[in-house]
């Protein structure tokens, strides 16, 4: 075909009240690992965008976005990983608080958690290494 059909996963809309919610989830499992659950967009000759954008609001809050690894009551707990793919350039990462019309913008935090037993995790901030020398600056 020229071009597959669209996929769309919605509640329905609301006048009065709150609108229904979308949960995507895998079943749990008793005697191994739980499904993956995979949100990609399909490769194409010039990429595809896979957005993930909040609710606006008129009157309160704008939505949040959350993301959180699963908790272990026996080990480590899950990581997150936020990174750019390999390429002949790779694409950068920009973490970035909103303008503010009228009042303050957004602050940014980045901290690890406490330890009750051991050592608090470590802040790393590097830059890499070129081929033609030394990498960018840390400012």
């Amino acid at each position: 075909a020229a071009e597959s059909g669209a996929t769309i996963l919605a509640s329905g809309s609301a006048t009065s009240a709150n609108s229904g919610v979308v949960t995507i989830s895998s079943g749990a499992s008793d005697g191994g690992a739980a499904g993956t659950i995979t949100v990609r967009a399909g490769d194409s000759r010039f990429g595809a965008d896979a957005n993930f954008v909040a609710g606006s609001s008129t009157e309160a809050s704008g939505g949040s976005i959350r993301l959180e690894s699963g908790q272990s009551t026996t080990t480590t707990s899950g990581s997150i990983v936020l990174a750019s793919a390999h390429g002949a350039s790779s694409g950068a990462i920009a973490v970035v608080t909103g303008t503010a019309t009228t009042g303050s913008s957004g602050g940014l935090s980045l901290r690890t958690g406490a330890a009750a037993v051991d050592t608090a995790g470590s802040i790393e901030v590097a830059v890499g290494i070129g081929s033609s020398g030394p990498g960018g600056s840390v400012v």
